[in-house]
């Protein structure tokens, strides 16, 4: 169930484009040959073929964030809205994006370094999540149910510190057994997303979050299935980027090959 859970989210993008003949926003293309200081908040990640189909953002007046909503097929279709206490996040209160009726709390916990290692729902102890670093580098993301690891990933970061790989491992009892791969590919141009990451967990699942770890955006994803399938599909998305070198729009890939000639997604930014 859960390899046909994420077969779906790999191709749900590619099959929604099938079906759209819609134009998207037209910024400025791979051509910028250097990035400024700039730096832009992002205020929506909007598909041009559905209405609700988002990723919506709000920022505080001292530009941290606010709020993210994540309306995206199979996410939880969830805002988190975010708690300050020293300067850090604390808390997540996360509420449904249909009737704004609240589900749980996330609370967050921080290691030496500053950096989030742990998190979890103040009402549901089948979702804890504890994230490993090495050297100062995520190298594992670990999923809990009722104190038991369910699965996790071993991660891979780039210099830049974006995640480049990430190798799921479930709990089959007496093993662990080894499901899928999943490599990325990233740009050199800047994330809407950066830093933002370890708090969106409870907004999707894992490896969909990994996409958005580390200061650049992925152009394409590799999914390796190690279950017997042995499936290996390459999908993702060419960019369109503004004059400060962020996402302006994009077109769906497979393979590295554009589905359509339109653009899929836009992006605008307060």
């Amino acid at each position: 169930m859960k390899n046909t859970y994420k077969l779906l989210a790999l191709f749900i993008p590619v099959l929604v484009s099938l079906s759209s003949c819609q134009k998207g926003g037209n910024d400025d293309d791979n051509t910028n040959p250097s990035c400024n200081n700039t730096t832009m908040k992002l205020k929506k990640w909007q598909a041009t073929f559905d209405a609700d189909n988002y990723i919506e953002t709000t920022w505080n007046t001292d530009g941290t964030i606010r709020a993210i909503k994540m309306n995206t097929p199979l996410s939880e279709y969830r805002t988190a809205t975010y708690i300050y206490a020293n300067g850090k996040i604390k808390e997540a209160v996360l509420s449904s994006n249909s009737g704004n009726v609240i589900e749980d709390t996330a609370v967050f916990h921080y290691n030496a370094e500053g950096k989030v290692d742990s998190m979890y729902l103040k009402h549901d102890d089948y979702f804890d999540i504890k994230l490993t670093y090495t050297n100062g580098k995520l190298s594992k993301y670990t999923r809990y149910a009722a104190g038991m690891v369910m699965f996790y990933y071993n991660v891979t970061t780039d210099a830049n510190d974006n995640i480049i790989k990430s190798e799921e491992y479930w709990n089959g009892g007496s093993v662990f057994n080894k499901e899928s791969t999943f490599t990325l590919t990233r740009d050199d141009r800047k994330n809407p997303l950066a830093g933002l990451a370890p708090f969106m967990f409870y907004l999707d699942d894992g490896y969909n979050i990994f996409w958005y770890w580390g200061p650049n955006n992925y152009i394409d994803q590799r999914y390796q299935d190690h279950t017997g399938g042995g499936l290996d599909i390459t999908s993702g998305f060419k960019y369109k980027y503004n004059s400060n070198c962020y996402p302006g729009s994009s077109q769906t890939t497979l393979a590295g090959q554009v589905v359509f000639v339109d653009d899929d997604f836009t992006f605008t930014y307060y």
